[in-house]
């Protein structure tokens, strides 16, 4: 069953950030992590592992994709130099790559651009003889762009046998931490417990050396930023598949009582896939459909376009159209169909780890289809299934990049985050077709 919502929703947005060229490997025009090589993890609460370079997700899950489908970006956060004592020279060193700026040559920076200002060493530096690294110069005109990253003990030890905040990043509000091991997950709060495989119990990472976890503290907007650096060829089709789990403590932090933007979609700045919490939810829950809820931003005077759209059954069930449409002040949105999700039977611990596909076809014109499907470990289902939505009126429709968001409205004139809490995602697939299985994504 398909329900229409005519609404009215006042949202803060931020603007789209000029990026730096990505440094990668290339796959048929594809943005695809591997940098370096090295190990993976080990048996007992670490990681599965993979080698980079050869059998992680990004190594492997080109080939199995249908023909005719191709990657445009593909990000397993496996990279050793993201965790190991090969990071030294990928989160802070500066010089190697042409440039004294204090993480400019960072796997990050290089990979996805400039992010916004608050993830940067511009937003707070160590002291003047850092532990690892140099500090950024600028009053020199530096501009700092290298991304803080928060560092364990056990990452700390790997690095150079330090321990805690090797980056000297730690007290000054990182927006990313590359996690390995299960006590990563509860360096910061003890009381955290690593996010489980589905009828497990703890897993922590379950697919290759690490998982990115979204940091978002009791001050800021927390958004990472970036993204315009890898960005791919126009394709008006998209696959995307994921993995993602929260925080143990998500439910107790505020953060659910008002919007939460996950990751972006190009100049547009859409939400073209589980963009989260836009409804608000009572108690710390969230609405019923958290995370599925997606949204364009449309022109103004355009709003009789979404609500005159006459949508019709998708390609996965004649029975449709399945999902929830909403039109509100330059904004179309849609969400998961009640009838097929509900997060209180579906993810009802939010610290399980989920897989979320979907394809979207016909970007740009006035027949766009959009499928979303939802795997709770044992079983996939179909969530969202429709075409005939207009999206040839839409703000720069064909996304070329991800911008890696995480902003929290609950730090923006209302009552706040009350503890750090962290969104977890891995194994992120892009393709310009169908999407990967969730099997193929290590799920």
């Amino acid at each position: 069953m398909f329900r229409v919502i005519l609404a009215v929703f006042i949202s803060i947005s931020i603007g789209t950030l000029v990026g730096f060229r990505f440094s990668g490997t290339s796959i048929s025009g594809a943005i695809v992590n591997n940098l370096g090589s090295g190990g993976g993890g080990q048996a007992g609460g670490n990681p599965p592992g993979c080698t980079d370079g050869v059998d992680c997700v990004c190594d492997t899950v080109a080939s199995k994709l249908p023909q005719g489908t191709s990657i445009l970006l593909c990000e397993d956060f496996d990279a050793p130099v993201l965790y190991s004592s090969l990071a030294q020279q990928h989160w802070v060193d500066s010089g190697w790559c042409g440039s004294n700026e204090r993480g400019y040559c960072q796997y990050w920076h290089l990979t996805y651009g400039t992010a916004t200002g608050g993830a940067m060493w511009d937003q707070g530096q160590p002291n003047t003889n850092p532990r690892v690294g140099s500090v950024c110069n600028i009053e020199a005109g530096s501009a700092c762009n290298g991304v803080k990253e928060w560092c364990s003990v056990r990452q700390g030890n790997e690095v150079d046998g330090g321990g805690v905040d090797c980056w000297e990043a730690n007290q000054l509000n990182p927006h990313i931490d590359i996690v390995k091991y299960d006590e990563d997950f509860y360096d910061e709060i003890s009381t955290l417990t690593p996010p489980k495989r589905p009828g497990s119990t703890a897993d922590g990472v379950i697919a290759g050396n690490h998982a990115a976890a979204r940091r978002i503290s009791t001050t800021g907007t927390n958004a990472l930023g970036g993204g315009s650096g890898s960005s791919w060829a126009s394709s008006t089709n998209l696959g995307i598949a994921i993995l993602m789990a929260y925080s143990s403590n998500v439910e107790q932090t505020n953060i659910l009582n008002y919007p939460w933007k996950h990751n972006e979609w190009g100049n547009g700045q859409h939400g073209y896939f589980t963009f989260s919490s836009m409804r608000l939810g009572g108690n710390g829950k969230g609405p019923s459909d958290f995370p599925l809820q997606q949204f364009a931003v449309t022109p103004s005077g355009t709003d009789s376009q979404c609500i005159n759209d006459s949508l019709t059954a998708g390609p996965e069930d004649p029975n449709g159209p399945i999902g929830v449409k909403e039109c509100t002040s330059q904004r179309y949105r849609w969400y998961a169909d009640p009838n097929r999700y509900s997060r209180s039977t579906d993810w009802s611990d939010l610290n399980e780890w989920r897989c979320i596909r979907a394809r979207i076809t016909g970007l740009g014109t006035t027949n766009t289809c959009y499928t979303m499907w939802f795997n709770n470990g044992f079983t996939e289902k179909v969530v969202i299934d429709f075409c005939g939505m207009d999206s040839s009126f839409w703000n720069s429709p064909v996304p070329t990049y991800l911008y890696w968001n995480s902003y929290a409205n609950a730090n923006i004139g209302q009552s706040g985050v009350t503890a750090t809490t962290y969104r977890y995602e891995d194994s992120i697939v892009i393709t310009d077709g169908e999407p990967p299985s969730c099997a193929d994504i290590g799920f």
